[in-house]
């Protein structure tokens, strides 16, 4: 069926800031009013980084709020910045489900469809899979779905998705949880807050760290929160933090090693790929043939010299 999850990645993802191993992030003010504050300078945008990955994305919809929307049969870290609660029936397109991500800092945009309104000084937007069909492809439709983004004025966002049985309409669901998000986001829950939060060696890690140990910078306004855009040794490096699949973290060929871990290289006519796990699999995690997620960092580039060069940096990050 037709799935959403990118039609608002893009813009929830968009670029954001980073930097060196910088202060810890500025204590809570309490009311949620710094996110309500535009970033004017870099620090203010690295601002923004350090306390979005301070935060428990897990803990953003607290279980109860869930409850109303079914039985809740599971719920848990989903990837590096998200969560996924699985509801009602365990069979296939009969039960719900929730999935919502911390992104950004994103710029808000125009959006021709869905709705948008205003939560306060926060910008709403919903998009129903009815919203970019055609009626005959609606009408082929064996689920419901509908994301929700909300934007806050510091650029972070939230973005949200939500998959009902045939006769249940997602929106309004998205709606209510976002709201709530939103309400939690404000107060700023600390890593751990949410039990069933998974913790590993990326949980709350900046990308940016290793950019010290190679003698370089990033564009604060051109990095995101769970990856590092920035040259090195002439090539623009890609260099992201992520949970990934077994066979993705594996993908190409053996490369080399650093102690006990082997990295994987693969290649198109013009980039390259370096994927190295830095961590052991997800807690009770089983993806069936894409074998279970592992802690990964990944890099994107065109020299061999260059990127081998720098996950041998990163890895120094993890002993």
């Amino acid at each position: 069926m037709y799935r959403r999850l990118a039609v608002i990645a893009a813009v929830l993802l968009t670029a954001a800031a980073c930097q060196d191993d910088g202060p810890a992030a500025t204590p809570q003010t309490g009311d949620g009013s710094f996110w309500s504050t535009v970033p004017q300078t870099d620090d203010q945008r690295l601002e923004v980084l350090r306390r979005m990955r301070a935060m428990d994305t897990c803990a953003l919809l607290p279980r109860a709020e869930l409850a109303e929307v079914g039985q809740l049969r599971t719920v848990g870290t989903d990837g590096l910045n998200s969560c996924r609660a699985e509801l009602d029936s365990s069979e296939r397109y009969k039960g719900k489900s929730v999935r919502w991500a911390m992104g950004g800092p994103a710029p808000e945009v125009k959006n021709d469809r869905g709705t948008t309104e205003r939560l306060g000084d926060v910008t709403i937007t919903l998009l129903a899979d009815k919203d970019t069909l055609s009626a005959e492809q609606a009408g082929q439709l064996v689920q419901r779905s509908c994301s929700a983004t909300a934007r806050f004025p510091s650029f972070a966002a939230i973005g949200l998705w939500v998959d009902t049985p045939l006769g249940v309409e997602p929106c309004p669901i998205a709606k209510s949880l976002i709201t709530t998000a939103v309400s939690e986001w404000k107060r700023e829950p600390r890593q751990g807050s949410a039990a069933e939060t998974i913790t590993t060696v990326l949980t709350g890690a900046d990308p940016c760290a290793v950019l010290p140990r190679l003698g370089v910078t990033a564009e604060p306004a051109q990095q995101r929160v769970s990856s590092c855009t920035f040259s090195y040794h002439g090539d623009e490096i890609r260099l992201a933090y992520e949970y990934s699949a077994e066979s993705l973290a594996t993908a190409g060929s053996p490369a080399f090693t650093v102690g006990d871990r082997t990295v994987y290289r693969d290649a198109t006519d013009e980039l390259r790929f370096y994927n190295v796990a830095v961590g052991p699999p997800l807690a009770s995690e089983n993806r069936g043939s894409l074998g279970p997620r592992l802690p990964a960092i990944s890099l994107t580039g065109k020299a061999d010299a260059a990127l081998e060069d720098v996950v041998r940096q990163v890895l120094t990050l993890f002993p």
